[in-house]
């Protein structure tokens, strides 16, 4: 038996989430037993905490734009770190009335976790407040399970959540048929700019991006969401991450910066 397979296709299996095709490279095994066996190792507290401090800054991020759907006006940058405290004090008010509802008190070790989540996303508010030319966003840009064509006649069946799509056009746009669309990917960790460094100049990308994609790169999941908003209309896309280590909030790499990665999708 081939492993990491079934001996017999299942009717249905839940389509795997862009996130999910990252991990799948780094840890075939693990995820493969989670994702279709059920079969789940120890709990690690630790990587708990450091992912709900993680889910506090998107969360607070996304807070900045609120609960929309559809594109809307990027807020003015001296309304963002206002928009995040407020956030981040509604969750806190949250857990104290838990706290006081079961008599007890916030432990500091809670606290301090808090702040640190409220530092991050305050951090990459700011980055998002030097942003100018972008005047249209929308936040938790959701990516309905669909096939996404990645070459050769081949497809992925995808489902996703980008954090943050950019639009550059003077009115408000009503879909993703934008001439140029910008995905904004958050990351709370040292994460460095995707855009691979080169000793010359005029070097190419796109072999160096391939190679960053077998690798797991977080460029792998930006690229599968490039693949997917150029399918439903977009015809230039720009992708970066934004982490606490970038220096500049500014494109990273394009679409066309994949043409050599149809064979590693």
């Amino acid at each position: 038996d081939y492993d990491f397979a079934l001996r017999v296709p299942p009717n249905w299996i839940k389509p795997p989430s862009v996130s999910d095709t990252e991990a799948r490279l780094k840890s075939p095994a693990l995820i493969w037993m989670e994702r279709y066996l059920g079969v789940e190792g120890a709990e690690d507290s630790t990587y708990v905490w450091n992912a709900t401090i993680g889910k506090w800054t998107h969360d607070w991020l996304a807070s900045i734009l609120g609960k929309t759907e559809s594109f809307i006006a990027f807020p003015p940058a001296e309304t963002i770190a206002p928009r995040i405290l407020a956030a981040a004090e509604r969750k806190r008010a949250e857990v104290r009335e838990l706290c006081r509802q079961s008599g007890r008190t916030i432990p500091d070790w809670w606290d301090s976790g808090w702040e640190n989540a409220l530092c991050l996303a305050q951090t990459l508010g700011r980055l998002l407040g030097a942003i100018e030319g972008w005047p249209w966003a929308v936040s938790e840009w959701r990516l309905e399970a669909q096939p996404i064509a990645v070459g050769e006649g081949r497809s992925l069946l995808l489902r996703g959540r980008a954090d943050l799509l950019l639009g550059q056009t003077a009115a408000q746009p009503k879909s993703l048929s934008l001439p140029t669309l910008w995905i904004v990917d958050f990351k709370t960790g040292n994460k460095k700019s995707i855009k691979p460094t080169s000793k010359k100049k005029d070097d190419p990308l796109s072999p160096k991006v391939r190679k960053q994609i077998l690798k797991a790169d977080p460029s792998l999941q930006l690229g599968l969401y490039a693949l997917a908003v150029k399918q439903l209309g977009a015809e230039r896309v720009a992708l970066s991450i934004l982490s606490p280590v970038i220096n500049r909030p500014e494109p990273q790499l394009h679409d066309d910066d994949f043409s050599e990665c149809h064979a590693a999708f």
